[in-house]
């Protein structure tokens, strides 16, 4: 498997890892109708760090894939931020 490979896969690891701890933190929710992942639109992110620093303190095997700690809170902001506030599905079902 060639490098470029490699890191697009740890990229879609950490994206994973990171989505998981926005929702257990309120930052994402999923959209009961649609299952969308959308943002709860909160901007502190401070419960998601702590949470997910003490995962990396703890030697949480999920959080092996960052080198260090500020690639997982960095990742988390720019993971996060990423998500839009309204479901694609529900916007579709409003204009019909």
């Amino acid at each position: 498997m060639g490098q470029a490979k490699r890191e697009a896969e740890r990229q879609e690891q950490m994206h994973h890892v990171v989505v998981e701890i926005a929702k257990k933190t309120d930052l994402l929710y999923e959209c009961e109708a649609h299952g969308y992942t959308i943002s709860t639109g909160e901007v502190d992110f401070t419960s998601a760090y702590k949470y997910a620093n003490t995962m990396y303190s703890n030697n949480d095997p999920r959080t092996e894939i960052f080198k260090n700690r500020n690639e997982l809170t960095d990742t988390i902001k720019r993971v996060v931020e990423d998500y839009g506030t309204t479901c694609p599905g529900c916007e579709k079902v409003d204009r019909e």
